[in-house]
């Protein structure tokens, strides 16, 4: 792989409950370093909930895996080369931005965790759920949408992947319904999302009017690299468009496969997938089934990249 031109990608908030692997902070300083300074600005042991008890706290662990992701990357850079560009998969922009040196680290952790508190006492983000449709053009899939919801207030796409494989969500009730006809105009399958509620769907905008209020507490500078928008696909390195953007990304559209598009034209072949889980690299393929992906969740891997 070519190391000096490639896409730094973290995962979003599911990718927590894969499990994060210790590795890092028992073998770099840095990473050790930078969750003592997580867990005294938090005045909670970040540590532990990511390692030794992730049952806990459900409201830290979007902090817990951005810690996790930035200590990992961290440690990484002062082995190979630094990215190009960068991308989170929604709530892993966050961890983009932070590496990108938009907002700085640890008051992004202070951010997600007022924003987590919001979406935990939403009633209606918290009651809908998430499916993955699976073989239905995508036209199709949002005409299905618009069949069931044509307000686009209960049910909508919230993450879109390639022209065959997408997400949906929104109100159950709705999205099962979607899910329903979905597989009668020829979908081979419907995927229940191991989510915690509802996201980037029109549930979510009902907490927009606080969640700015929060946002407007925090500076958010010029990236000193660029950084690609979940909410529109493009590359962004200006503060106040970054933030933006951020700011309204919970009640949108993730837009993945124009990430990857845009990281093609930008001559951008390769991406190295930071974090638990494999989900970036399994998404980003769907997009774009030539683009080279390389997985890093222990230092192990690093080892053989370097071999």
């Amino acid at each position: 792989m070519e190391m000096n031109r490639y896409l730094a990608a973290f995962p979003g908030r599911e990718a927590f409950y894969k499990g994060l692997s210790k590795t890092f902070i028992k073998e770099y300083t840095v990473a050790k370093k930078i969750f003592k300074e997580a867990s005294d600005y938090m005045g909670q042991d970040l540590e532990y909930i990511s390692y030794e008890n992730p049952e806990t706290k459900p409201e830290l662990h979007t902090a817990c895996l951005i810690t996790h992701c930035y200590a990992m990357y961290n440690s990484i850079v002062k082995t190979i080369a630094p990215p190009t560009a960068v991308a989170g998969f929604s709530q892993g922009e966050f961890t983009a931005l932070t590496v990108a040196e938009s907002i700085k680290f640890p008051d992004v952790l202070n951010l997600v965790y007022r924003l987590e508190k919001l979406v935990y006492r939403s009633k209606e983000i918290m009651g809908g759920k998430m499916v993955r449709v699976v073989g239905l053009d995508i036209k199709e899939l949002e005409k299905c949408c618009r069949q069931v919801d044509n307000k686009r207030q209960k049910v909508s796409v919230a993450i879109y992947l390639s022209n065959n494989q997408n997400i949906i969500s929104g109100e159950k009730t709705a999205v099962e319904e979607v899910a329903d006809l979905s597989k009668k105009r020829g979908a081979r399958w419907t995927i229940d999302l191991e989510s915690v509620g509802t996201f980037h769907s029109p549930l979510c905008e009902g907490i927009l009017c606080e969640s700015d209020l929060i946002f407007d507490q925090y500076e958010f500078s010029d990236s000193i690299l660029p950084v690609y928008s979940c909410v529109d696909g493009r590359r962004h390195v200006k503060g106040e468009a970054l933030k933006s953007n951020l700011r309204i990304q919970i009640a949108k559209a993730v837009r993945w496969n124009r990430i990857i598009e845009n990281a093609n034209e930008d001559k951008i072949k390769n991406i190295v997938e930071i974090g638990p889980g494999c989900t970036v690299s399994g998404n980003s393929r769907l997009a774009d089934p030539d683009i080279q992906c390389t997985w890093i969740n222990e230092t192990k891997t690093i080892k053989d990249l370097l071999k």
